[in-house]
């Protein structure tokens, strides 16, 4: 078995001195008013995705920005990436079984890396503390911590399907 830990926290609770480090990691953003389904997931290092994002036309990212991350390590070991690609996998994933897939990814993630690790540990488990990475307005800590597994028949997803139409204003 394969574990990773995923501590979700704000994006507004980042100190930069940190990010700056070139820390590797997951974050969900949210852009403008969204109340239901996140406008991107991603992995990567931090603050070079960012910038990348907010420079990107085609992201459509409108103020305000929030959001929640996760690092999962910095940048000089390969297999932090191999990390945060593999929680990225399970966050899209489950996105698209719950209804809450983002506006703005277009890929389902790294299969091939998620399909490495299934054949040499047989069990990923995935532990998400902090911040509810599905909660538009950040303020859902997740109350019992959330374990993704993810084997050779698929993955276990711990949070329920909801509506499109949940969270909107009328």
């Amino acid at each position: 078995m394969y574990r990773i830990d995923a501590n979700f926290i704000k994006l507004s609770d980042v100190r930069l001195d940190k990010i700056a480090e070139g820390l590797i990691g997951v974050y969900v953003l949210y852009s403008g008013h969204s109340r239901s389904n996140p406008t991107y997931i991603g992995e990567g290092i931090i603050l070079d995705r960012f910038y990348a994002h907010l420079h990107n036309k085609e992201m459509y990212l409108t103020k305000p920005i929030s959001g929640v991350m996760a690092i999962i390590g910095d940048k000089t070991r390969k297999y932090w990436k191999e990390r945060a690609q593999i929680v990225e996998w399970a966050l899209l994933n489950i996105a698209l079984e719950t209804n809450r897939f983002p506006a703005r990814n277009k890929k389902p993630g790294n299969n091939k890396i998620v399909e490495k690790y299934i054949e040499k540990y047989n069990k990923i488990k995935i532990y998400c503390y902090g911040i509810d990475p599905f909660c538009a307005t950040g303020r859902l800590k997740i109350s019992d911590n959330k374990i993704i597994d993810i084997d050779k028949n698929g993955i276990t997803i711990p949070w329920n399907r909801h509506s499109p139409n949940r969270g909107r204003r009328y």
